[in-house]
């Protein structure tokens, strides 16, 4: 996940700085995320409900604005406000897919650019097949590996 928030900040080049928004489990991943996160200078917000403009953002040298990252916890994502974020990060697999369903339409109806990254293993496999339909619908490109994934999955019938 911090890769692709990486990447988008290397790719972005606006005067305003990304809106980024991690979903995160309550597990011990999360607390080293943040910390990942602050040590490479950018601002984090954290609750149940995290506003991106209240966040005081992180200034390069260069003048650019790092991009402000809110994180949720996974129990919270009816009450974001979703069409505020360009970028949604889902690092683990740790939501299920009425959850990807509501990220997508409700990023789909409120921006023409926004991006939704999630992370699947082998494990994940099983879901590989909803996910692809669910992406499909919603007219997200389906990326090559999840159909990989899907195709060698055991379950499939």
């Amino acid at each position: 996940g911090i890769q692709v928030l990486d990447h988008a900040y290397g790719d972005h080049f606006h005067s305003e700085p990304l809106k980024v928004l991690y979903i995160v489990g309550k597990d011990s991943k999360f607390q080293n995320l943040v910390s990942t996160l602050k040590c490479k200078g950018y601002s984090i917000s954290t609750g149940s409900n995290c506003i991106v403009s209240h966040i005081k953002n992180s200034v390069e040298a260069d003048g650019r604005k790092r991009p402000a990252v809110s994180m949720i916890d996974k129990d919270h994502i009816s009450t974001a406000e979703l069409e505020e974020y360009e970028v949604v990060i889902v690092p683990d697999f740790i939501i299920s897919m009425k959850n990807y369903v509501e990220i997508l339409t409700s990023m789909a109806r409120h921006t023409v650019s926004g991006i939704l990254h999630s992370f699947f293993t082998k494990d994940d496999a099983a879901h590989a097949g909803q996910m692809i339909e669910i992406l499909e619908q919603c007219g997200q490109v389906v990326p090559d590996a999840l159909r990989d994934l899907y195709h060698t999955s055991p379950m499939l019938e």
